[in-house]
């Protein structure tokens, strides 16, 4: 099995994500810096790499409409 160890940066920047999106999804919590918080997670190389590493595993984007 193929090994998934990820840096304690990268967990920290994933980690990031999934409270922000959480505060996000929280319509009187949420605020602005929710999103570029999102915006620069998902644009950070290290993620991005992880995220190809992931291969099928990882979760396709959606195409915008």
């Amino acid at each position: 099995m193929k090994d998934f160890t990820i840096s304690s940066g990268l967990a920290s920047k994933l980690a990031s994500v999934v409270v922000h999106a959480d505060e996000m999804c929280d319509v009187k919590a949420g605020h602005f810096f929710d999103q570029i918080a999102l915006t620069q997670a998902c644009r950070d190389p290290e993620v991005k790499a992880w995220i190809k590493s992931l291969g099928v595993l990882a979760p396709v984007k959606r195409s915008a409409k």
